[in-house]
């Protein structure tokens, strides 16, 4: 059974220069993913003017892979930015995760040691 698990944070464009800085120097995590995203929402007293004529807020959404025994503890760190700025997350179990780099990890995956190549 795969203990994995997939921690997505939103987080406000003006804490992402810290949190990058926060999350590198965390020793419990080997990487992490950051995207631009659009955040919706009927919440709209919250938003700035530009926002509210766009109808949505940006945000930078933040990946990363844990042990589900990780994610409580990573979690329990970021309360370091409560009260100053509010990070919406979500957890979800991964089925599998890995990395192709060799033909050993292509192998692993069919259990076969057949060859086909895309063209």
């Amino acid at each position: 059974m795969n203990k994995q698990q997939l921690l997505t944070i939103i987080i406000p464009i003006p804490l992402k220069n810290t949190l990058i800085d926060v999350l590198i120097a965390y020793q419990d995590i080997s990487g992490f993913t950051m995207t631009k995203v659009a955040g919706f929402s009927r919440q709209h007293s919250r938003y700035n003017v530009q926002e509210q004529v766009v109808g949505y807020r940006n945000f930078y959404r933040l990946e990363v892979t844990l042990n589900n025994t990780q994610v409580k503890p990573l979690l329990h760190y970021l309360c370091q930015f409560k009260g100053h700025y509010s990070l919406r997350y979500w957890v979800l179990p991964l089925a599998d995760t890995g990395v192709i780099e060799r033909e050993s990890d292509c192998e692993l995956l069919t259990g076969e040691n057949t060859h086909e190549q895309i063209d």
